[in-house]
């Protein structure tokens, strides 16, 4: 019998990664993502529906095609933005996710949710290792729109009989260990713009020197983004005797890097030297957000076993070397 899932926002990074995984497990894949950025992932997806991810035409596909999961990854996702602009958040964020659960469950599709959540809800963490029951204080109108939709998961899974699973995760970086997926040009994670101040010949701007962490720079726990992937597949496996309506994980190392080590890893990694200018902090930034995975390790059987920051930056730095990356991305 043929297996179906369905995966929202599936030409973006981490979207691109989990139809890949999924792929190779032996999914078909309903896809749908108003961006069409990555042809490598077009191709991989069996029915790939166009547009905004509350489109009914999805949601028709999800009904027909009767998928064991949603894969809920597209968002609108950047803490500075979403302070200056915070509209496209909610209305994205927490509106349209709205009108999608509410869509699926009026036409009776009761399976699981597993949903792209943020570290970014505990803003500046009072415990040094956050942990998921720690205080969410979200700093940005970004983390308090994660914050929201899971209360919305949490709701409708009650209310309407799915099973949800909210994954917490953090910086995700790196690429497919195959090069067949990665960052697209002129992306804004942070490895990525140090990869791309290389490539490009350019300055890499670090914003804020004098937090108070180790060297000054921000720390945060680095996530393989293929560990990501891997835990929106164990998720589905998790929720089929999950004995509760709605779970939520953080996916992590449970180990701060800091820039200034991110540096000296690509440096290590690529053999060229890059060029830091000194910008001013961010508005929203914490100095350190680092989180412990035990709950995921102990109910999903999740670790973040490519991790490693050599790793991540290993396989980012073969797929910006690649002819995909070079033609396309």
């Amino acid at each position: 019998m043929d297996k179906w899932v369905a995966i929202t926002g599936c030409n973006g990074y981490i979207g691109g990664q989990t139809v890949l995984r999924f792929k190779d497990f032996g999914y078909n894949i309903i896809g749908i993502d108003r961006n069409n950025t990555s042809p490598w992932i077009n191709d991989m997806i069996d029915v790939n529906v166009p547009g905004d991810f509350s489109n009914p035409m999805f949601v028709n596909m999800i009904i027909d095609k009767n998928p064991d999961a949603l894969i809920h990854i597209a968002g609108t996702s950047l803490v500075g933005p979403s302070i200056s602009n915070p509209a496209p958040y909610y209305i994205n964020n927490v509106g349209n996710t709205a009108k999608l659960l509410n869509a699926i469950a009026e036409r009776g599709w009761r399976k699981t949710v597993v949903f792209s959540s943020s570290a970014a809800i505990y803003g500046n963490p009072v415990d040094a290792l956050v942990r998921e029951e720690s205080i969410k204080q979200p700093i940005s109108p970004y983390g308090h729109s994660k914050l929201m939709a899971e209360q919305l998961l949490r709701d409708y899974a009650i209310g309407y009989g799915f099973k949800t699973i909210a994954l917490r995760y953090f910086n995700a970086c790196g690429a497919d260990s195959r090069v067949r997926h990665g960052q697209l040009k002129q992306a804004t994670h942070l490895i990525a713009r140090i990869i791309e101040s290389i490539i490009n010949k350019g300055v890499f701007t670090l914003n804020g020197s004098d937090y108070d962490t180790i060297d000054g720079t921000c720390v945060r726990d680095y996530l393989h983004v293929e560990d990501i992937a891997n835990a929106h597949y164990l998720s589905t496996k998790y929720a089929e005797a999950m004995s509760t309506p709605s779970e939520e994980f953080n996916l992590s190392t449970g180990r701060g890097i800091s820039i200034r080590q991110i540096i000296e890893s690509v440096e290590r990694i690529t053999g060229r030297s890059i060029l830091v200018h000194a910008g001013p902090k961010r508005e929203g930034d914490p100095a350190t957000l680092v989180a412990s995975a035990d709950k995921a390790k102990q109910h999903l059987g999740w670790t973040a076993n490519e991790s490693s920051i050599d790793n991540i930056v290993r396989t980012a730095w073969a797929w910006y070397n690649s002819a995909q990356y070079r033609n396309y991305a």
